[in-house]
């Protein structure tokens, strides 16, 4: 049995007792009661994964924005279309050069066949003066020959017209050779004999 014994005066005056802490942080009170901001209240709403295309060019840079693709393209397509553009005014200017320079050398062309066909009755006489010099001095070579297989005496008449005889049958034999190499028409051998006739009378 305990020594000790309660009273109820005792758990009143405990009761009354206010207790009052010792410790320094008891006695604190704050500066200032006024709530201040918080940074969460500057969070904005993103969206992060409204572009989840990898650009293989740079897999680990900023992703695109849609708008920003769309730009890209755009700008591309354009860049595309101003090259189309520009080529076309390049062909175009090469194809009107070069119709000009065709232009200038059918011109040219032109004025050279007229040149030519202006020149051609004077270069005609000239090849046929030529060749009847030609056909002169072979006959009076063979003359010569002949002179000298009479012992230095002057032929005749006759014995002229033998070696040109003789002469003109060597030279239709050329006429054939060459119609036979395709360097002349059959029909022309007649023509390019009886020129030679009158040449050599």
């Amino acid at each position: 049995m305990s020594l000790f014994k309660r009273t109820g005066n005792e758990k009143e005056a405990m009761e009354d007792v206010e207790y009052a802490g010792a410790h320094p942080l008891f006695k604190f009170t704050p500066e200032s009661t006024v709530q201040r901001d918080d940074h969460l209240d500057n969070y904005v709403q993103v969206s992060p994964f409204q572009d989840t295309e990898i650009n293989w060019r740079n897999p680990f840079g900023k992703k695109e924005t849609l708008e920003e693709t769309q730009e890209k393209l755009e700008k591309k397509k354009n860049k595309i279309k101003e090259k189309l553009e520009n080529k076309k005014k390049k062909d175009t200017a090469k194809l009107a050069a070069q119709k000009e320079k065709d232009d200038n050398k059918k011109k040219g062309d032109l004025a050279l066949r007229k040149q030519q066909a202006a020149n051609a009755p004077t270069k005609i006489a000239v090849a046929l003066v030529t060749v009847k010099k030609l056909v002169n001095t072979e006959l009076a070579n063979k003359y010569q020959i002949a002179k000298e297989a009479n012992g230095g005496k002057e032929i005749d008449d006759e014995t002229k017209e033998l070696v040109r005889n003789k002469f003109s049958t060597r030279v239709q034999s050329a006429v054939t050779t060459l119609e036979e190499r395709g360097d002349l028409e059959e029909e022309e051998i007649n023509k390019i004999y009886s020129a030679y006739q009158w040449l050599s009378q």
